[in-house]
């Protein structure tokens, strides 16, 4: 129930939030319908922009997370 825009600022203000607490882990649920729109695209493109750019996160995929906490444990 909001705008493109409000949901990529939302974003911004959770990853900022997140950031400056060690340890945590942001997730992002895609929806192909809610985020695929044409006019959704670019705030969202905005968002991942940010959080690459901004150095503090590890962007990974769920095997990537697999694999480091398997390298952790043993």
């Amino acid at each position: 129930n909001m705008s493109p825009r409000e949901y990529a600022d939302t974003l911004i203000r959770q990853f900022e939030r997140l950031a400056a607490e060690p340890g945590s882990v942001m997730c992002i649920p895609l929806h192909a319908y809610l985020i695929g729109q044409p006019h959704r695209i670019g705030p969202f493109e905005r968002v991942l922009e940010h959080i690459a750019a901004d150095g503090r996160a590890w962007i990974a995929r769920a095997g990537e997370i697999v694999d480091a906490w398997r390298e952790q444990v043993g």
